[in-house]
Protein backbone atom coordinates (compact mmCIF):
# COMPACT_ATOMS: atom_id res chain seq x y z
CA UNK A 1 0.00 0.00 0.00
CA UNK A 2 1.16 3.53 -0.88
CA UNK A 3 -0.16 6.69 0.92
CA UNK A 4 -0.28 10.18 0.12
CA UNK A 5 -2.34 13.42 0.97
CA UNK A 6 -3.87 15.87 -0.21
CA UNK A 7 -4.32 19.34 1.28
CA UNK A 8 -7.41 20.98 -0.07
CA UNK A 9 -6.04 24.19 1.41
CA UNK A 10 -4.02 24.26 -1.70
CA UNK A 11 -6.56 23.87 -4.21
CA UNK A 12 -8.58 25.70 -5.96
CA UNK A 13 -11.57 23.67 -7.22
CA UNK A 14 -12.51 19.85 -5.72
CA UNK A 15 -11.97 19.00 -9.03
CA UNK A 16 -8.27 19.30 -8.69
CA UNK A 17 -8.34 16.17 -6.76
CA UNK A 18 -9.18 13.93 -9.83
CA UNK A 19 -5.72 14.17 -12.17
CA UNK A 20 -3.48 13.97 -8.60
CA UNK A 21 -4.80 10.55 -8.58
CA UNK A 22 -4.72 9.73 -12.16
CA UNK A 23 -0.83 10.63 -11.92
CA UNK A 24 -0.43 8.06 -9.58
CA UNK A 25 -2.77 5.82 -11.48
CA UNK A 26 -4.71 5.46 -8.46
CA UNK A 27 -8.00 2.91 -8.82
CA UNK A 28 -8.49 1.07 -5.10
CA UNK A 29 -8.27 2.84 -2.34
CA UNK A 30 -9.06 3.77 1.35
CA UNK A 31 -9.42 7.71 2.45
CA UNK A 32 -9.39 9.84 5.35
CA UNK A 33 -10.94 13.38 5.31
CA UNK A 34 -9.18 14.81 8.75
CA UNK A 35 -8.57 18.07 10.17
CA UNK A 36 -6.06 19.13 12.79
CA UNK A 37 -7.97 17.62 15.99
CA UNK A 38 -9.10 14.61 14.17
CA UNK A 39 -10.52 11.97 11.65
CA UNK A 40 -14.11 13.50 10.10
CA UNK A 41 -14.34 10.01 8.41
CA UNK A 42 -13.04 7.12 6.62
CA UNK A 43 -14.16 5.78 3.38
CA UNK A 44 -13.14 3.51 0.44
CA UNK A 45 -13.92 3.70 -3.70
CA UNK A 46 -13.52 0.81 -5.70
CA UNK A 47 -15.13 2.04 -8.87
CA UNK A 48 -14.45 2.35 -12.26
CA UNK A 49 -15.03 6.14 -13.16
CA UNK A 50 -11.28 6.26 -13.83
CA UNK A 51 -12.08 4.45 -17.13
CA UNK A 52 -14.15 6.98 -18.29
CA UNK A 53 -11.47 9.39 -17.45
CA UNK A 54 -12.93 10.73 -13.75
CA UNK A 55 -10.31 9.36 -11.43
CA UNK A 56 -11.29 10.34 -7.55
CA UNK A 57 -14.63 10.58 -8.35
CA UNK A 58 -15.86 9.49 -5.03
CA UNK A 59 -13.09 11.80 -3.24
CA UNK A 60 -13.35 15.09 -5.52
CA UNK A 61 -17.16 14.69 -4.88
CA UNK A 62 -16.95 14.60 -1.35
CA UNK A 63 -14.87 17.32 -1.04
CA UNK A 64 -17.30 19.62 -3.17
CA UNK A 65 -19.24 19.46 -0.36
CA UNK A 66 -17.05 20.78 2.41
CA UNK A 67 -17.70 24.76 2.74
CA UNK A 68 -15.37 27.16 1.08
CA UNK A 69 -15.11 26.30 -2.22
CA UNK A 70 -16.99 29.43 -3.07
CA UNK A 71 -18.32 29.31 -6.74
CA UNK A 72 -16.66 25.84 -7.07
CA UNK A 73 -18.36 24.07 -4.57
CA UNK A 74 -20.51 20.72 -6.10
CA UNK A 75 -23.79 20.18 -5.72
CA UNK A 76 -24.78 16.73 -6.46
CA UNK A 77 -25.68 13.73 -4.41
CA UNK A 78 -22.63 12.94 -2.49
CA UNK A 79 -21.55 16.71 -2.32
CA UNK A 80 -24.96 18.10 -0.59
CA UNK A 81 -24.59 14.74 1.82
CA UNK A 82 -21.33 15.83 2.77
CA UNK A 83 -22.35 19.18 2.90
CA UNK A 84 -25.40 18.42 5.54
CA UNK A 85 -23.15 16.40 7.49
CA UNK A 86 -20.14 18.92 7.69
CA UNK A 87 -22.80 21.92 8.95
CA UNK A 88 -24.24 19.59 11.57
CA UNK A 89 -20.86 17.93 12.63
CA UNK A 90 -18.11 20.48 11.95
CA UNK A 91 -19.82 23.80 11.19
CA UNK A 92 -17.01 25.83 11.83
CA UNK A 93 -14.52 23.71 8.87
CA UNK A 94 -13.55 24.70 5.54
CA UNK A 95 -11.82 23.04 2.87
CA UNK A 96 -8.63 24.85 4.49
CA UNK A 97 -9.03 22.86 7.45
CA UNK A 98 -9.44 19.66 5.65
CA UNK A 99 -6.50 17.59 4.23
CA UNK A 100 -7.27 13.98 2.83
CA UNK A 101 -5.04 10.78 3.07
CA UNK A 102 -5.55 8.13 0.55
CA UNK A 103 -4.54 4.23 1.27
CA UNK A 104 -3.71 3.18 -2.59
CA UNK A 105 -3.98 -0.52 -2.59
CA UNK A 106 -4.05 -0.86 -6.53
CA UNK A 107 -0.64 -2.10 -6.42
CA UNK A 108 -2.36 -5.13 -4.67
CA UNK A 109 -6.03 -5.40 -6.01
CA UNK A 110 -4.67 -5.33 -10.23
CA UNK A 111 -6.29 -8.43 -11.58
CA UNK A 112 -8.87 -9.26 -8.38
CA UNK A 113 -12.28 -9.63 -9.54
CA UNK A 114 -14.64 -6.22 -8.63
CA UNK A 115 -16.28 -7.93 -5.72
CA UNK A 116 -13.21 -9.32 -4.13
CA UNK A 117 -11.79 -5.44 -4.58
CA UNK A 118 -14.84 -4.28 -3.27
CA UNK A 119 -14.07 -6.73 0.08
CA UNK A 120 -11.06 -6.21 0.65
CA UNK A 121 -11.32 -2.15 0.55
CA UNK A 122 -14.39 -2.56 2.55
CA UNK A 123 -12.71 -4.62 5.20
CA UNK A 124 -9.76 -1.96 5.36
CA UNK A 125 -12.42 0.59 6.23
CA UNK A 126 -13.66 -1.16 8.61
CA UNK A 127 -10.88 -1.92 10.24
CA UNK A 128 -9.90 1.82 10.26
CA UNK A 129 -13.16 2.52 11.89
CA UNK A 130 -12.39 -0.34 14.53
CA UNK A 131 -9.31 1.40 15.52
CA UNK A 132 -10.46 4.62 15.99
CA UNK A 133 -13.24 3.08 18.17
CA UNK A 134 -10.10 1.49 20.25
CA UNK A 135 -8.16 4.99 20.40
CA UNK A 136 -11.20 7.51 20.80
CA UNK A 137 -14.24 5.54 22.19
CA UNK A 138 -16.08 6.33 18.99
CA UNK A 139 -16.63 6.50 15.25
CA UNK A 140 -15.55 9.30 13.27
CA UNK A 141 -18.77 11.68 12.79
CA UNK A 142 -19.28 11.00 9.60
CA UNK A 143 -19.51 7.47 9.37
CA UNK A 144 -23.18 6.79 9.96
CA UNK A 145 -23.38 3.45 8.43
CA UNK A 146 -22.09 0.49 10.17
CA UNK A 147 -19.46 -1.70 9.12
CA UNK A 148 -18.28 -5.13 8.70
CA UNK A 149 -15.57 -7.78 8.29
CA UNK A 150 -16.46 -9.79 5.08
CA UNK A 151 -15.44 -13.04 4.14
CA UNK A 152 -14.67 -14.33 1.39
CA UNK A 153 -17.94 -15.83 -0.47
CA UNK A 154 -18.49 -19.58 -0.49
CA UNK A 155 -20.34 -21.33 -3.00
CA UNK A 156 -20.06 -18.45 -5.83
CA UNK A 157 -21.76 -16.11 -4.05
CA UNK A 158 -24.79 -18.52 -3.00
CA UNK A 159 -24.61 -16.65 -0.10
CA UNK A 160 -22.16 -14.27 1.96
CA UNK A 161 -21.10 -15.04 6.21
CA UNK A 162 -20.66 -12.26 7.69
CA UNK A 163 -18.96 -10.89 11.35
CA UNK A 164 -19.08 -8.11 13.23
Amino acid sequence: MKTFTITLANLTSPREICPLLEARKCKYYNYTFQYNFGVIKFGKAADNEWMAGTWGNRLYRQAGGINGWGSYALHDTSANKMREQMNIHFPTLTRNDVTITVYDYTDELVGLDEKEIDRRLLNEEHELIKKHVEDYGDTPKLNIQCTKIRTKAMFDDFFEVEYD
